[in-house]
């Protein structure tokens, strides 16, 4: 930011930080910063520089040279005097609505997508559905002292200290870049979990974590004639059933950036089991999963593979949803679709039991809902570069407890 001589503006248009130059009590945030002479200097230097990094391909988010994107993201991550302004390229406008968007190159990383414009990576839509996306709602605390020893994230070491995590009114649209990760894809990864938790109780057997990829061939036509292609080659294979997640992106580490391959993860029940984890004897003469597979490759070219064991369902199917694909200009697109003994017709039978707790991270110890009395200052805004959903926090203040419980509402 330096070579265009900008100095950041204190304000940042936070709510927790008084403007610079404006003193007022009865100042409004975005009141009137648009006509501000300050803004619009320090915005106009930022455009300059924006110029030198990104090449804006407007609608299509495509930018033309990834490598300097990619810098210039893990230069935000490394820098946190540096907030991007709602001007300019997409990646800024998200940024703004969810810093967290750094956490993941699924999310930030430009997409080529040549020939494929009508499908796009979820969360990568320039609005919000409204002023509650994102607006922070209370605090869960996991007073387990005891079970945080070690627990390191985000750097942040947990050992000693309470582990807090931030809830927010989310909505239910995959395109949303505020809520996509935790709302719709944590709805949803619920209800896959309750499904496939119910297809044990039937005895289908062990979820396991399935990738399948089309042929080179059949990459090249659309979601809907891949989606039963991909299933007839798991059925084939001896899928029983399960959930599809459609992905219609890779990351393409050589350019630095999202490229079309489309393939679909799957959480369901192989016939019989998978007995091939471990498995040393190579497949010959064998009639496991994985010879099977190996055979039917030869006839439809499908790539189906089996990944490692999972510690829960709910985590394996929240990773591919939040950087699954949708299809824009259809009205109810289904990024999640069920086959086989997990289908729909075959659950219609009983009401689904979807679990709407949340455990802590490190321990799985349930948490509780508190209100935080202490004086540390606390990002709540999922726009802010300090923002943290899940952070330690110590226990007492001096002889004052920095969480209260929270009464007048039931914990979910």
């Amino acid at each position: 930011m330096a070579d265009v001589g900008l100095r950041l503006l204190s304000c940042m248009f936070w709510d927790n930080v008084p403007c610079e130059f404006r003193k007022s009590e009865n100042f409004l945030v975005m009141d009137k910063c648009l006509s501000c002479s300050h803004y619009k200097r320090f915005n106009d230097g930022v455009e300059r520089f924006e110029d030198e990094v990104f090449v804006d391909a407007g609608k299509a988010k495509r930018l033309s040279s990834p490598k300097r994107v990619t810098a210039f993201c893990v230069g935000l991550r490394s820098n946190p005097h540096i907030e991007p302004l709602p001007e300019g390229s997409s990646l800024n406008i998200r940024l703004r609505l969810n810093h967290q968007t750094l956490d993941n190159a699924y999310w930030y990383l430009p997409v080529d997508d040549k020939g494929h414009e009508n499908y796009v990576p979820v969360g990568r839509d320039l609005r919000n559905s409204g002023s509650q996306c994102g607006r922070w709602a209370n605090d869960s605390v996991c007073k387990h002292i005891e079970g945080h020893d070690g627990f390191v994230l985000h750097g942040e070491d947990f050992t000693g200290k309470l582990l807090a995590r931030q809830n927010h009114w989310w909505c239910n649209r995959s395109s949303c870049p505020t809520c996509f990760a935790h709302g719709w894809a944590t709805r949803r990864a619920r209800v896959i979990a309750g499904r496939i938790a119910e297809g044990e109780k039937r005895g289908f057997g062990k979820p396991e974590h399935i990738v399948v990829s089309p042929s080179v061939d059949d990459r090249r036509f659309q979601e809907d004639v891949l989606r039963p292609l991909c299933r007839k080659a798991m059925l084939a294979r001896g899928l029983n059933g399960g959930t599809m997640i459609f992905h219609g992106y890779r990351i393409d580490k050589a350019n630095h950036c999202l490229k079309w391959s489309p393939h679909f993860h799957c959480v369901g029940f192989i016939k019989g089991g998978y007995e091939c984890r471990g498995c040393k004897k190579g497949c010959v003469g064998c009639n496991g999963f994985e010879a099977r597979t190996r055979k039917l490759r030869e006839v439809d070219g499908c790539i189906v593979k089996v990944e490692g064991e999972r510690k829960t369902i709910m985590g394996t199917a929240w990773y591919q949803l939040h950087h699954a694909t949708i299809r824009v200009g259809v009205k109810r697109f289904h990024v999640v679709t069920w086959f086989g003994v997990c289908g729909n017709r075959k659950y219609k039978s009983e009401k689904l039991k979807v679990e709407a707790k949340c455990p802590a991270p490190n321990c799985g110890n349930d948490m509780t809902r508190a209100v935080y009395v202490g004086r540390r200052s606390i990002a709540r805004h999922v726009g802010n570069v300090e923002y943290r959903s899940v952070f330690a926090v110590d226990e007492f203040d001096g002889s004052e407890a920095n969480y209260i419980d929270f009464v007048g509402r039931k914990d979910e």
